[in-house]
C-alpha cells in the first residue's frame, strides 16, 4: 500500500492590486477579503471606515440561519 499523499492546487492572490469593489459581488465574501487585504497594512486606520461600512451591510447571523431554514 502506498502512503496517502494529498494532491491539490492552490492560488496565491495579491489583494493589494485589486480595487475594493472588484474583490467580489457577494457582500460577505467582499467584507472578508477586504479585511484580509487591510489587516496587516500600516494604512489600516485610513480604511477602517470602509471596512466597518461593509460589515454593517452583513445580515445578522441568526437572521441568515432562519433564512436558510425556509
Amino acid at each position: 500500500m502506498r502512503p496517502y499523499t494529498i494532491s491539490f492546487r492552490h492560488a496565491l492572490v495579491d489583494f493589494a492590486g485589486i480595487e475594493d469593489n472588484a474583490l467580489s459581488v457577494y457582500i460577505r465574501l467582499k467584507a472578508f477579503l477586504m479585511a484580509l487585504k487591510y489587516v496587516l497594512r500600516p494604512d489600516l486606520p485610513e480604511h477602517l471606515g470602509v471596512l466597518l461600512a461593509e460589515g454593517a451591510q452583513l445580515p445578522i447571523v441568526g437572521e441568515v440561519d432562519r433564512d436558510l431554514q425556509r
